[in-house]
């Protein structure tokens, strides 16, 4: 599986309707207890899902210079790599990096940030009062965004990348009978 394969396509859909089918998609993969979800990550721990966080995650603004808060346009990239989101927390990206990092609202503990550099895809979750996580947003970011994220942060881990010598499926030759 590659990321490519779980693009949505949004082709000929109006931004009406990319949103309709992004909040059927994203109520479908993430919110599985209702108004919830609840998933788990690569190293076992708990992630929810909420449903609130699709206006945060997939809308933005139309100008992001002048009002940088805005969730008023339907953020079609963000919807076309809304599956993208399970595949890289739950380790199955390889080269996804899990990086714990100083929130930039300052709040008390970490948030966690999965890097996918091959693609510059993002995934932030913020830490829960429980101990748990909570998924909040998921976007491209530049090179120069995802060194500043990750700056005075701590490396978790990287999913290792699949060699393809050990991929290759062999079949045993058959021995030859003896004379």
């Amino acid at each position: 599986m590659t990321l490519d394969e779980l693009l949505i396509s949004l082709e000929g859909l109006t931004d009406e309707e990319a949103d309709e089918r992004g909040r059927r998609e994203y109520s479908s993969v993430y919110l599985n207890r209702g108004k919830f979800g609840v998933m788990q990550l690569f190293k076992g721990d708990e992630v929810v899902f909420h449903g609130d966080r699709y206006e945060h995650a997939f809308r933005t603004s139309p100008d992001r210079i002048r009002n940088h808060y805005s969730k008023t346009k339907v953020a079609r990239d963000r919807i076309e790599r809304m599956r993208w989101i399970k595949a890289v927390i739950q380790g199955e990206v390889p080269g996804t990096q899990c990086w714990a990092v100083t929130p930039a609202s300052k709040r008390p503990g970490r948030d966690r940030l999965y890097v996918v550099l091959a693609n510059k895809f993002v995934v932030w979750l913020m830490q829960r009062e429980d101990g748990g996580w909570k998924f909040s947003t998921a976007y491209t970011a530049t090179a120069q965004d995802i060194k500043r994220y990750t700056q005075g942060g701590t490396l978790m881990w990287t999913v290792p990348e699949k060699d393809p010598a050990h991929e290759r499926e062999t079949t045993p030759e058959k021995e030859k009978p003896r004379d």
